[in-house]
């Protein structure tokens, strides 16, 4: 009995339940009642009211039975302490002891301790107020349960008395005193006894309370636990989808996991989808579990049970019924308990595609199974017989239990899982790979057919002896005398040996007869072990403790894994045997094992502060750190090492094989002094890993990557083969390295001293390293990088184009020969290269001062283009000067590339292509078929007749003709602001140019053409064409030029300029040379604009000039006239300004001519002499035979002469500066 009150802890570690003496909660944690769950009316009636009885391990308390008139009333408080169970469960259970059907009325009263603090923080109803459609209540001294306003210093309260099964009679508010009921009228027939559950929780916040409330919703399984089908059968305010009732449910569950309980009667259950429980209960029940993992116990009767989909485990025990089992799809198990208090004959057949588990006495149960992946069989404590048959395989998979008593099992002829259990058991594992479990006392074990194995696990902590010896009828002995038994056994092909916590004695005989053992495998577990083995093949792990192995013949494997120490190991066998260790189990944070030896007996292992010691082992398989491996054995042996994860550093000799496997590892390789054991594999597994080759003193290495092979350079002979190095590090000697096609980026070949060819082929390209010496870098990738800073003469010899990174010491960059008429552009650095080209057309660019370049065939380019100075190179006269220029020696080179300063560039008879770049440059081809590319700046090009290209670039260029046979230049598509001619006849195009152009034909019949912008066009001597195109164009003629063309723009400009040995003037048709403006000159000039219907501006200049406007308003200026005959100015139509000009002191009298035809419009003469000679000129107008026929008045300070043509009917006037009326006679005027 247990004494009340007393105090139960809830599963999650914080809650207590102080249960008081008549079942009511005291005060629960932090005042969360003053009075909880307290049943009205009832008081323990235990002969010591103190006392309850203890239930269900002692976590249920039941008190007294209470006589309340005709009822019997007794309540159970159940308080689980499983982790995260934070509840208690109230029960109380009620008999009507009367012949007649009664009513009870249940209260249940809570004095919460948050009193008029008290909120009611959620109802099932989803609001704050507690009525009697609700069956939870949750509560707390804060309006939100996590501090808000309130004390917040009680925990936060749950009441579920239901979930909808039964709803209360009434209930009482808890408000305002914090003090709650609910009541239920319950009306139970003579007789019966009804149960009503209540539960309860305490939290710290709002949303543990929510939690416990999803909980206690979902129905689960451990609300229930401990209760019996009879009890929940009785209970009246819960039920549902999920509980049945003691008659025929159909109970459907949801697509979520949750918990249905069949209880009693012969029920339909559709569970669905989900990770459900699913409890069938008595009668014959049809379950389906759907899909999911689920849990399915049919109980008693004869069920069907269908598991669907996932994972299931389905239960029968010894009395559950015939049932019908279908596991569905996916992996499921079975488990099949037998009566557990007598022996079970219990026999395993199939059927077909089906299994039938059968007794063969207690009661003679059958199982009908289909699509059970694994059968879980379990006998009882006495002697069990269980028969396993044939045809199972393919149909599940068996474990078999003995249990206690002395067994007797029979495998099936699939795979089975044999535990003997105590007693003294007779196994026969039959057909199939088995596994028994030597766990009883002195079994006798068959493995029958297949590979089977046994497996003996001392748990206990006192060390023990186990020894495997033949007895005398061929079998196998196996004592282990920490448990005092031995194992007989025979047929089997493998024993598994588990030692126990302290430190054990593993010894196994030299021989097995014929027995059938093949292997061993040995777990050491704790403490110091002593494990020794002989002829099979073992699998041995020390663990724990430092262990003391010695594996004996075979092809044994020593295991050292996480947390054990590090053994003293011997491998033993001959060197010819293939023992190995394996670290693998190691995790990389113990910073890996170093494994060191130099032809010592043993070898020294060590990792941390642990130590252990290496003998007679073939091969080493590293740990997940960084190891170190350094392992020598005698002559004649072999070594092979796995490196596992990590990155690691392994030695081995000729004839040894490494394999990195996973991390950046590096293999130093180096010669051994048994020369009948070159050979051997090197792979370097994952990761960018490294075959060092350093430790060889004797001879160079001719090295092949990815499948290749490793030879002594002397010899010949094969050093090793190779696999998946990424990276190649050879000896002082004289090297041959060739880099893997399939390499990674980064990797590298280093020659180290000796002189050393490296090759690379990758396509992402290696680094070559070279060392001392004078080595030889074969490039075949672009993306090559080669770093040489050791002494020594070194090539590179490339494939691709190839730069040379600064700070190298090469001293020779050359195309590789293979290469033969292909495009290969070099680079060196600062420092001085002798740089060859090939047959292509190759560009080399020297880099620093002091270099040779030798282009070799084709058409090779010498760049300037880094220097950071301006270069003065001459290819004619040999000059290489300034910048990274000096001191250069150009052979065979055609072509120059300019900085991006202020270069000189001038090329040889040849073809040359001369490029200024940047800077203001002076390009010059010297004859030849030259192309001539200014590039930025204000460059200067001269170009002759056989130059195929000029192109000025940015800036204002200008370009030079240097001889006279002609040149043709498409000035404006070529960038070339300023063009100047020479004797020959030269073409100057600047169509679609926009900037300004100067265009000076010189001598020969040139072609001049403007672009859009206001140019310049000098036609200079010879038969010019001069053509403005768009713009404000000034065009210089002569009178030898045969087309004047302004272009478009209206104000256009011709100036005539002439030698001085000119006799004779210019003349020009304004209309038809799209001219507005005319400059004359000395002799004796025509601009004829008569056909013009823009303004025109026409001086005449010096000579007798004539200047003929058109029909727009024009401006006419005779200038200066030293000749006998005046100028002659025809405004033509339109209001024209005419001025004759005033000849010098000197000369001859004022005599311009004013001429005028019909409707002339009305123009105005500013400089009339008025002196006889000067004239103005009516004679083509019919109509002016006399001065009378002009009207003739005064103006202020002019004389305005007036027409009024009566036959054309047009009018025109003539106003004269400067004269008045009345001084105007008839020699002034030219008349018909």
């Amino acid at each position: 009995m247990t004494d009340l009150p007393t105090t139960l802890t809830d599963g999650s570690g914080i809650f207590v339940w102080d249960v008081a003496t008549n079942g009511s909660i005291n005060d629960g944690t932090s005042d969360a009642f003053d009075t909880g769950f307290a049943l009205s009316g009832y008081s323990n009636p235990n002969a010591d009211p103190n006392e309850a009885t203890p239930e269900l391990g002692g976590r249920q308390l039941r008190l007294g039975t209470a006589t309340i008139g005709s009822f019997d009333v007794t309540r159970s408080i159940y308080v689980p302490d499983t982790p995260g169970a934070g509840w208690a469960r109230f029960m109380e259970t009620v008999t009507n002891t009367s012949g007649s059907s009664q009513v009870y009325t249940l209260t249940i009263q809570t004095n919460l301790g948050s009193d008029s603090a008290t909120s009611i923080l959620d109802t099932s109803s989803g609001d704050t107020t507690f009525t009697t459609a609700d069956t939870y209540l949750m509560t707390d001294d804060s309006v939100d349960g996590n501090g808000g306003a309130g004390s917040d210093t009680d925990p936060v309260v749950i009441q579920y008395f239901g979930n909808g099964r039964l709803l209360p009679d009434s209930v009482t508010a808890p408000n305002p005193n914090g003090f709650d009921t609910y009541t239920y009228n319950l009306t139970i027939g003579a007789g019966e006894t009804v149960r009503f559950l209540s539960f309860g929780s305490q939290n710290l916040n709002r949303a543990d309370a929510d939690a416990d409330l999803a909980f206690f919703k979902t129905a689960d399984e451990a609300l229930f636990f401990g209760m019996s089908e009879a009890e929940l059968e009785t209970v009246v305010n819960f039920g549902g989808p999920n509980l049945g009732t003691g008659g025929n449910d159909t109970l459907i569950g949801t697509f979520d996991g949750e918990t249905i309980q069949g209880l009693g009667g012969n029920d339909l259950i559709f569970a669905r989808d989900g990770t459900d429980i699913i409890y069938g209960g008595s009668g014959d029940d049809d379950i389906d579990a759907g899909n999911g993992s689920d849990k399915v116990v049919g109980g008693t009767g004869n069920d069907r049970i269908d598991g669907g989909a996932g994972n299931d485990s389905i239960y029968w025990n010894y009395g559950d019924g015939f049932d019908t089992i279908d596991g569905g799809a996916d992996g499921d198990i079975l488990y099949v308990g037998g009566d557990a208090s007598v022996g079970n004959q219990i026999s395993i057949t199939a059927n077909g595609s089906r299994v039938n588990v059968s007794w063969l006495n207690l009661g003679h149960y059958q199982l009908d199974i289909v699509n059970a992946e694994t059968i879980e069989i379990h006998g009882g404590a006495d002697a069990d017989n269980v028969f396993g048959g044939v045809g199972l395989t393919g149909l599940a998979s068996f474990v078999l239990y003995g249990e206690g008593g002395v067994d007797t099992l029979f495998g099936t002829d699939t795979v089975d899982t044999i535990y003997g259990g105590a007693g003294n058991d007779i196994i026969d594992a039959a057909g199939g790979d088995d596994i028994i479990h030597a766990d009883g006392d002195n079994d006798r074990i068959s493995g029958g057919a297949g590979f089977d194995t046994v497996i003996v696990d001392l748990v206990p902590a006192t060390p023990g002896t186990i020894s495997i010896d033949p007895n005398s009828s061929g079998r196998i002995t196996l004592s282990t005398t920490a448990l005092g038994t031995k194992q007989d056994i025979d047929t089997v092909e493998r024993i598994e040996l588990k030692g126990g916590a302290a430190g054990d004695i593993f010894v196994s005989s030299s021989t097995f007869g014929t027995s059938g053992l093949q292997e061993l495998k040995i777990e050491g577990g704790g403490g110091g072990d002593t494990i020794t083995t002989q002829s099979t093949y073992d699998t041995i792990k020390g663990g724990a403790g430092k262990d003391t192995i010695n594996a004996g013949d075979g092809d044994d494997v020593i295991i050292i894994g996480e947390g054990d120490d590090l053994d003293d190991i011997d491998g033993g066998g001959n060197a010819f045997s293939g023992d190995t260790l394996d670290l693998s189990g190691i995790m990389a944070i113990n910073g890996g094992v170093t494994i060191d030896t130099d032809l010592a007996p043993n070898a020294n292992m060590t990792m941390s502060s642990l130590t252990g010691s290496v003998t007679g082992i073939e091969t080493i398989i590293g740990s997940q750190g960084d190891d170190f491996i350094r392992y020598e054995q005698g002559a004649f042996e072999h070594l092979k090492v796995e490196g596992g994860e990590g990155s690691d550093t392994i030695e081995i000799e000729e004839g040894d094989n490494a394999n990195g496997d996973l991390g950046d590892d590096t293999i130093f390789h180096k010669q051994t002094a048994d020369p009948f054991f070159a050979g051997g594999t090197v792979d370097g597994g994952g990761g960018s890993d490294t075959l060092d080759f350093s430790l060889r003193t004797k001879s160079g290495i001719s090295v092949g990557v990815g499948g290749s092979v490793a030879t002594d350079i002397t010899t010949g002979f094969i050093v090793t083969f190779v696999l998946d190095i990424d990276n190649i590090v050879g000896t002082d000697m004289d090297d041959s390295l060739f880099g893997d096609p399939s390499a990674a980026p980064g990797a590298f070949l280093d020659g180290r001293g000796g002189d050393d060819i490296l090759f690379d082929v990758s396509p992402v390209g290696l680094t070559l390293i070279g060392g001392d010496g004078n080595d030889i870098y074969q490039v075949f990738s672009p993306f090559t990088v080669v770093s040489e800073t050791g002494t020594g003469n070194d090539t590179v010899k490339s494939a691709y184009d190839f730069v040379l990174a600064p700070g190298m010491k090469v001293e020779t960059l050359e195309t590789d020969g293979s290469v033969g008429f292909a495009n290969i552009n070099l680079t060196g650095n600062e420092r001085a290269q002798t740089i060859n080209g090939n047959a292509g057309n190759n560009v080399l660019t020297g880099g620093g001062a002091g270099d040779v370049l030798n282009g070799g065939g084709g058409s090779d380019t010498a760049s300037y283009a880094g220097s950071a100075t301006g270069v003065n190179v001459q290819l004619q006269y040999n000059v290489a000067a300034g910048g990274e220029a000096a001191g250069d020696t150009l052979t065979s080179i055609e072509n120059l590339d300019g900085s991006n300063q202020n270069d000189t560039l001038i090329g040889n008879p040849g073809a040359n292509r001369l490029v200024g770049n940047s800077g203001n440059d002076v390009l010059k081809g010297l004859n030849g078929a030259d192309q001539l590319l200014g590039g930025g700046g204000d460059d200067w090009l001269y170009v002759d007749s056989l130059d195929t290209q000029a192109h000025g670039g940015t800036g204002t260029d200008r370009l030079v003709v240097t001889n006279g046979n002609g040149v043709t230049n498409a000035v404006g598509a070529k960038s070339i602001e300023i063009a100047t001619g020479n004797a020959g006849n030269d073409i100057f195009d600047g169509t679609g140019a926009t900037e300004k152009l100067t265009l000076t034909g010189r001598g020969g019949n040139d072609v001049l053409t403007g672009g859009d912008g206001d140019d310049f066009l000098f036609g200079d001597s010879g038969a010019d064409e001069l053509r403005g195109g768009g713009g404000l164009d000034r065009l210089y003629v002569d009178e030898n030029d045969t087309v004047i063309d302004g272009g478009a723009g209206d104000e256009d400009r011709v100036f005539v300029k002439q030698l001085a040995s000119a006799t004779t003037g210019v003349t020009i048709d304004m209309n038809a040379s799209h001219v507005e403006i005319a400059y004359g000159n000395l002799n004796n000039d025509s601009f004829d604009g008569s056909g013009s219907t823009v303004a025109l501006t026409l001086f005449g200049r010096q000579g007798q000039d004539t200047l003929i406007g058109g029909s727009a308003n024009d401006r006419l200026y005779g200038d200066n006239n030293d000749a006998a005959a005046g100028d002659i100015l025809n405004g033509g139509a339109g209001n024209d300004f005419l001025r004759g000009g005033v000849n010098g002191a000197g000369g001859f009298a004022e005599r311009d001519q004013f001429v005028f035809n019909d409707d002339w419009g009305n123009d105005r003469i500013f400089d009339f002499a008025n002196n006889g000679a000067e004239k103005i000129d009516f004679n083509t107008i019919t109509g002016i035979t006399q001065l009378s026929d002009l009207t003739i008045t005064d103006g202020a300070g002019f004389a305005l002469i007036s027409y009024h043509d009566a036959v054309g009917g047009w009018d025109a006037s003539v106003r004269v500066d400067g004269v008045m009326a009345a001084q105007l006679q008839n020699n002034d005027f030219i008349f018909v």
